[in-house]
């Protein structure tokens, strides 16, 4: 997944990933390029920043299973009292 603020910023390296019952799930890396195992198990992820803001992570997974070991997937985070990302840039 490479995750963006809606400006298209990458989110920065150290960033947290956590499920709907903030269970950790990953860390952002270099990028905004994150692993997340499974994500159609976790639909309501979102990132908790290095200043303590937090944004939800939008996307859409495609509709076919890949053959592949993995599918690239482009994630925005959105603030989520705006759900549009103000605050974030």
């Amino acid at each position: 997944m490479t995750t963006t603020r809606p400006d298209g910023q990458a989110l920065p390296k150290g960033s947290t990933v956590l499920d709907d019952a903030n269970q950790f799930v990953t860390t952002i890396g270099d990028g905004g390029t994150a692993f997340v195992s499974n994500p159609s198990m976790k639909p309501n992820l979102h990132v908790t920043l290095a200043d303590g803001r937090s944004c939800q992570l939008q996307y859409s997974l495609p509709e076919k299973a890949s053959v592949r070991f993995y599918d690239k997937v482009g994630a925005i985070c959105v603030a989520p009292d705006t759900q549009n990302g103000a605050g974030l840039n």
